[in-house]
């Protein structure tokens, strides 16, 4: 049976109860993944009940595939003063440290059933090495009324086993998936991104698509505000890439493993690139454009034929 992993959000049980604002009972959270080799198409994780562990009070989270299945095992958080840990070897180690500032470095650990997001990779990873990033910047944003805590964090090293965290937030954790991405496929491998947040009171839709729409793979996106076009889709050595809205950005390929294996920049003057991918082996690809301050506006199917 799969473990899978979960969040976790918990605070102090005292006379005086802090207010929990990671991981409540009830919040749900849908994230898209792009790995084709993947049994889902999109994760649903969501709180379903308060427990005790050591003294503490601890919300268990359950993961679902598109199906509706629950994955086999759970993930514990704790809420505390500002800081998110995750209950594993009979310890509570550091996911999320929000009282650090920017220049702080965050020395923290994932859980090591997160590799079994990967089904590639199920049997390998080290997870119990701690992950290093590296606090650019400390920000707060209102949404919904409501004023949330926000870490840009960058990788610090060069090992291939250092962990991505994009912008993490004091309400929905790491908008790039659960607590962040691996550099390798077999580190949980392939970034994908939240579409949509829920608790008791408060919700927040990040994309203009379904929270639950799982027809990526057979449908072109539509995160396409500007008109992106690319041809010839199957493809053998070039691919044309034209657009009407200024953007600057980049353009990635990953390929069905989750492995980037292609990036080009986008400026503002241009309106048409072209890309090789003549030194790519046949196969199903995934297409995407960010723009430049990292948010995804475009992704799509790609086939390269021989």
């Amino acid at each position: 049976m799969k473990n899978i992993l979960l969040l976790l959000g918990f605070f102090p049980l005292f006379v005086q109860a802090q207010v929990n604002n990671f991981a409540p009972v009830g919040a749900t959270w849908h994230y898209q993944s792009f790995h084709n080799s993947y049994s889902h198409k999109y994760t649903k994780a969501k709180v379903e009940k308060d427990t005790l562990i050591e003294g503490k009070t601890v919300s268990k989270l359950s993961v679902h595939s598109e199906s509706g299945t629950k994955y086999d095992g759970a993930f514990y958080l704790w809420y505390d003063k500002h800081k998110v840990f995750f209950y594993e070897d009979k310890q509570f180690k550091l996911l999320y440290d929000f009282n650090l500032k920017k220049g702080d470095t965050l020395v923290a650990y994932i859980p090591k059933n997160w590799k079994i997001l990967d089904i590639n990779c199920a049997g390998g990873g080290k997870l119990d090495i701690p992950k290093k990033n590296r606090i650019d910047s400390v920000y707060t944003k209102k949404i919904n009324g409501i004023d949330i805590r926000f870490q840009k964090m960058s990788v610090i090293g060069n090992s291939a086993e250092k962990w991505r965290r994009g912008d993490v937030s004091e309400k929905f954790g790491d908008i790039l998936g659960f607590m962040g991405y691996g550099q390798i496929v077999c580190f949980g491998g392939f970034p994908g991104y939240i579409r949509c947040y829920e608790e008791l009171g408060f919700s927040y839709k990040f994309v203009t698509e379904n929270c639950e729409r799982t027809d990526f793979e057979n449908s072109v996106s539509d995160l396409n505000d500007f008109s992106f076009q690319i041809s010839p889709n199957p493809a053998q050595d070039f691919m044309s890439l034209t657009w009407k809205t200024p953007i600057s950005g980049s353009t990635k390929i990953y390929d069905s493993l989750g492995r980037l294996v292609s990036i080009a920049n986008i400026n503002l003057e241009e309106t048409q690139k072209t890309i090789n991918v003549s030194f790519l082996p046949k196969g199903t690809y995934f297409f995407i454009i960010v723009d430049e301050k990292a948010k995804l506006v475009f992704r799509t199917k790609v086939e390269i034929e021989k």
